[in-house]
């Protein structure tokens, strides 16, 4: 009998090592699936951290390029400033010379007028008026004569 005893105790222990090893069994397919998924996962989050990666790297070179471009334009726009300043100084100095001229000429045109009133209202450029010579007309060139062909050779006799 104690054989026997001895007998199920060992086949218990049996059933309970075989089932404590199907549920490793089980429990490690489950961990190596785990480890499936988590692996793609990775994967994937790293194709996306290099996506990232060379969005950022272009985001970085557009955003010098767009500095550059910056700069430039900020350069530009001083110089078209400093331009402005100085056409307009210009265009103030053409002012003032034309209307120092227009002044000059009006006070010519006085004085002409007085000069005018002196003589007798006889302007010395009203005697002086000539009519303008017409153009002399070019005569047209002549037709040059054809040259007359000259005579063929004859062949030599040997």
């Amino acid at each position: 009998m104690e054989t026997q005893r001895k007998l199920q105790v060992v086949e218990a222990d049996f059933e309970k090592g075989f089932q404590r090893c199907e549920a490793a069994l089980a429990k490690e397919q489950a961990n190596i699936d785990l480890i499936e998924r988590n692996g793609e996962q990775l994967r994937t989050l790293e194709d996306r951290d290099n996506e990232a990666a060379e969005r950022e790297f272009e985001a970085e070179e557009k955003l010098r390029f767009l500095e550059e471009q910056l700069k430039e334009a900020v350069a530009r726009a001083e110089s078209a400033e400093r331009d402005v300043v100085r056409n307009e100084n210009i265009v103030t100095s053409v002012k003032l010379d034309l209307q120092a001229w227009v002044d000059k000429r009006a006070k010519v045109d006085k004085e002409i007028d007085k000069i005018d009133e002196l003589v007798g209202g006889l302007s010395s450029f009203d005697a002086l008026d000539e009519p303008e010579p017409e153009p002399e007309v070019e005569p047209e060139p002549e037709d040059e004569p054809e040259p007359e062909p000259e005579p063929e050779e004859e062949p030599e006799e040997d």
